[in-house]
């Protein structure tokens, strides 16, 4: 697991997403699952047991690069809904995915496709009523869903 520099992680832009990070020693790739407010640009904190695999523990700060990358995932997307999610107000997490998520949609009631807003924190925020079909669409691919607001913990996307 990693975190990326506020810059890199781009709003949760890349929450989710695999690097491929390289370092004196080697390369690992890592899930992005956080955004480091310390870190700058370009710069990756990753949990020990990834750091070990490109230097020493000891070693502290290390040059390092970094690319995107997709590596193949077991299992389908899975919708994570925040807790108080409601038939008025609905936010959910795109999980188990390789590539990063661009936008969520969700069919209205006049049958146009409406983008949620995506908060720092991963969710995907509607204030209104967003009762499916959906769309969670990433740089390769688009996935289409039907939900319904209100249910709480995982949904999978078909």
């Amino acid at each position: 697991m990693a975190a990326l520099s506020t810059t890199d992680y781009n709003g949760a832009l890349l929450c989710g997403a695999y690097i491929e990070v390289q370092g004196p020693n080697g390369a690992v790739t890592v899930r992005v699952v956080d955004r480091c407010p310390e870190c700058a640009a370009g710069d990756v904190d990753m949990s020990p047991q990834a750091f070990a695999q490109i230097a020493p523990l000891a070693a502290g700060r290390v040059p390092i690069t970094w690319r995107l990358v997709s590596p193949p995932v077991t299992g389908r997307i899975v919708y994570k809904f925040k807790e108080g999610s409601n038939p008025w107000w609905m936010a959910v997490q795109i999980r188990n995915h390789r590539n990063p998520i661009y936008r969520v949609e969700y069919r209205a009631a006049d049958g146009t496709f409406r983008a949620m807003a995506r908060e720092p924190y991963n969710y995907f925020v509607e204030p209104a009523s967003a009762r499916g079909p959906s769309r969670c669409a990433s740089p390769t691919s688009t996935a289409t869903s039907s939900w319904t607001p209100g249910l709480s913990g995982r949904r999978v996307c078909r």
